[in-house]
């Protein structure tokens, strides 16, 4: 009967507490995530072809193990302005070129996971799954991925601002703003050239939705009233209005504005 060569494993992460078994145990989570090589010296080559000092080696791999279902959710406002990168939102720091996975037609760019504001415009509201693939994974199953769920909101989508009956000096105009989905906004608004202060919130009900402006002066006789951003209030998404809608002048004759 050939005797089979003994001898010990060396590297790091290696245990070898018996040098005439052949066997070592190897902790991953001892070393860093990389390349390494683990050798194999011969002690005893016993019958075999095999002699003291020889060796052999294995190469592996070390990859990080992500946290099954790590899935980070972030809530963004498609309002045409800001992009939204997807990797800033990963629980655990990726190190490779890794893609992500394609939903409607829309793919975020290859590790950073970016996705531009028109893009994001592309999408309807709702919830989506994006999935993190780290090409060092394709052959290990069992490793579990990472994602981030993205919750898409659409700004207001208002299409028809009008101003609407006189009113006295020292009044409030009203302003009726058409379009919305129902729920809660503040409008923000100009009257000439000053800025004025957000406006209280209002409710749109049926896609309808009224907001007062401030009190009116006579110094503000003939200037125009304009909406620039209006913003709901439930989740801070805001639609601006293109060039600044103008919905009225004030016009005041005879302690009133017309």
């Amino acid at each position: 009967v050939e005797a089979v060569a003994k001898g010990i494993f060396i590297g790091q992460g290696i245990t070898d507490l018996d040098s005439t078994d052949n066997k070592a145990i190897f902790d991953p989570s001892k070393i860093q995530n990389g390349n390494h090589t683990i050798n194999f010296v011969v002690l005893d080559g016993g019958n075999t072809s095999c002699q003291k000092g020889d060796n052999t080696s294995l190469s592996l791999q070390i990859i990080p193990n992500y946290q099954s279902n790590s899935i980070e959710e972030i809530s963004v406002c498609a309002d045409g302005m800001e992009q939204v990168n997807l990797i800033d939102y990963l629980s655990i720091r990726v190190h490779s070129d890794g893609t992500w996975n394609t939903i409607n037609g829309i793919t975020p760019t290859p590790r950073s996971g970016t996705i531009s504001p028109d893009l994001l415009q592309q999408l309807e509201a709702g919830t989506y799954l994006f999935t993190y693939t780290d090409p060092r994974y394709t052959d290990h199953a069992n490793c579990p991925t990472v994602a981030v769920k993205l919750h898409l909101i659409k700004p207001p989508t208002a299409t028809k601002i009008d101003s609407i009956e006189a009113v006295c000096e020292g009044d409030r105009a009203y302003v009726c703003v058409d379009g919305l989905v129902d729920g809660y906004y503040t409008a923000k608004y100009s009257i000439g050239l000053e800025e004025m202060p957000i406006s209280e919130p209002f409710i749109a009900i049926n896609g309808k939705a009224l907001f007062m402006t401030t009190e009116l002066s006579a110094t503000q006789q003939q200037q125009p009233i304009r909406i620039i951003t209006i913003t709901n209030t439930q989740n801070d998404c805001q639609q601006t209005i293109k060039n600044n809608r103008l919905v009225g002048k004030v016009s005041i004759q005879n302690n009133s504005l017309q």
